[in-house]
């Protein structure tokens, strides 16, 4: 009630625990949750059974039924997932039987096209350029920015898109853009 429609800050919130309920920041060691890097070593480790038979399957490409039920979290936590490169032949089965190109959902298909340009698969370089003239999104720039960027066969075409569509983009995602093809000299 002390609060109620308010905002405080971490100070504020940690004087009223000091005075409302002494000794609870030290039993809960709020000084290392709060102010140590990362998290306790006794932090509690969530599970998941999903993203499990995620990680088990390495870098082979799920049953259709498998890929069928999942989210476009798993998918595009898979795809984040794959080694890079990914054999060619592997990415080619995958759009033959999944169709990632086409994906109207961002998430997977940004993670899709970022590891077929990771991977050198010129394939998807042209919905590549409709995605990086369509979005502004940082999120979604600069991954693909970075993975054309990185690679020498494609950091024209990186300097090329940013010249055509970087005007349309937020200042930040154009200076943030710049950033990355400048530290790859394109």
């Amino acid at each position: 009630a002390t609060f109620r429609f308010q905002s405080i800050t971490t100070e504020t919130f940690l004087e009223f625990v000091h005075r409302e309920l002494p000794g609870a920041l030290e039993a809960a060691r709020a000084e290392e949750w709060l102010h140590a890097p990362g998290l306790p070593s006794d932090a509690p480790s969530p599970r998941s059974a999903r993203l499990e038979r995620l990680q088990g399957l390495g870098g082979e490409l799920p049953s259709d039924e498998l890929a069928a039920a999942w989210t476009p979290t798993e998918w595009s936590l898979w795809l984040a997932a794959l080694p890079r490169p990914f054999p060619r032949e592997k990415l080619e089965e995958l759009e033959r039987r999944f169709q990632l190109t086409a994906s109207g959902n961002y998430e997977v298909l940004v993670a899709w096209l970022t590891l077929a340009a990771e991977s050198g698969w010129e394939a998807t370089l042209p919905r590549i350029e409709v995605v990086l003239g369509g979005v502004g999104r940082m999120k979604y720039l600069k991954p693909l920015y970075t993975a054309l960027a990185s690679n020498p066969a494609t950091r024209q075409l990186a300097r090329s898109c940013f010249e055509r569509f970087g005007s349309g983009y937020h200042p930040i995602a154009r200076a943030g853009i710049a950033a990355i093809l400048a530290r790859h000299a394109a």
